[in-house]
């Protein structure tokens, strides 16, 4: 019987604890992943359609040719919690690549970067979290330098209460209140 109140007390914490992740990863196969359900990616300061290529390590990603165009913008129709985006550079300059997230009212939530040296090929994954589903959109790429980027795996998640708050305590009580009249159930006999 002390086994399964420790059980049961376990799991109802984890229950009201708990929350689930949902993510999606977007491999940019083809540019229509730019245009997926639930988000929409632009390119550059026009907010041009997306340009598609090969990067350095042969997989299909985005491209940013050109300093007007080296960043993209990405807009979720739905408040995410987390943001995470493959970055490089084919290693013709220094670069300055960066993760910006922003919330509904465009506030800027926080901010992700690193420098690249000149002769740099390697993909850089920039993340970002919150504890809520608060970012409605984010820019990715580089600032400064000759452009010549490219982007690849953008992964979005949301965070998801496995059971709403108010009603795990109430499972919990219910549970709780059980285990009692059980107890004094096998007590009486």
């Amino acid at each position: 019987m002390n086994v399964s109140i420790k059980t049961l007390l376990t799991s109802a914490a984890l229950v009201m604890l708990g929350t689930v992740a949902s993510a999606a990863t977007l491999s940019f196969d083809t540019t229509a992943d730019c245009a997926s359900a639930g988000l929409t990616i632009t390119q550059g300061s026009t907010e041009g359609p997306c340009i598609g290529s090969t990067t350095p390590n042969g997989t299909p990603g985005l491209l940013a040719r050109g300093a007007a165009d080296s960043f993209w913008t990405v807009r979720f129709n739905s408040a995410q919690s987390s943001i995470s985006i493959d970055l490089g550079d084919f290693g013709a300059d220094s670069d300055f690549l960066f993760l910006a997230v922003y919330d509904s009212f465009n506030m800027l939530l926080g901010a992700v970067n690193i420098d690249v040296l000149a002769d740099d090929v390697i993909m850089h994954s920039l993340n970002f979290s919150t504890v809520s589903d608060k970012i409605a959109w984010a820019a990715f790429g580089t600032q400064g330098g000759l452009g010549g980027i490219y982007a690849d795996n953008l992964t979005f998640g949301k965070q998801m209460s496995a059971v709403p708050v108010p009603a795990a305590g109430g499972l919990l009580a219910l549970g709780l209140a059980g285990l009692a009249a059980l107890r004094r159930r096998k007590s009486a006999v």
